[in-house]
């Protein structure tokens, strides 16, 4: 590919499509910095919790589970609702339980939380590729957005944290 061609899809680009990569690129670091704060605090909620390196690696799993059923979960409903009102059903409900999780006492009623946070987030990641593949339409363009936004969110996500 030509550096010409590399760099023809920023000059393409109308304001809408810009939009959408950014909140393409948010959607990804709000999953990313999920996952990457969560595994940073779990030294501390093993403390807190008196955890074995079993629970706490049990815990981590069930929400990474619960994530991958959620994506397929989500895209069922996104083909019935609208894949706008699920992405921000999805972000609301990512947001309460995410909040709902401080208030764990017992092991069993952090997987419960963590599990709901993990069937609420991944319904970001397809929704921002499709909105992607609507605005640049062309595929080597998708990819080139694509590239772009998850170099700049994971380099806003290292800042952050």
């Amino acid at each position: 590919m030509t550096e010409k061609a590399q760099i023809a899809w920023w000059r393409e680009a109308d304001a809408r499509a810009w939009k959408s990569l950014f909140a393409a690129g948010a959607g990804w670091m709000l999953d990313a910095m999920d996952v990457t704060l969560y595994l940073i605090a779990l030294s501390s909620i093993a403390a807190e919790f008196d955890l074995t390196k079993t629970q706490s690696g049990l815990v981590a799993s069930c929400t990474l589970i619960a994530s991958s059923v959620g994506g397929i979960l989500t895209g069922f409903l996104a083909d019935r609702f609208g894949r706008v009102r699920m992405l921000m059903i999805s972000i609301l409900c990512y947001s309460v339980f995410t909040a709902l999780t401080a208030t764990a006492q017992s092991l069993s009623m952090l997987i419960f939380w963590r599990v709901l946070v993990g069937l609420s987030i991944r319904h970001v990641g397809p929704t921002a590729a499709q909105a992607l593949a609507r605005e640049f339409g062309s595929l080597e363009a998708i990819e080139q957005a694509a590239a772009e936004a998850a170099r700049a969110t994971a380099a806003a996500g290292l800042a952050i944290t």
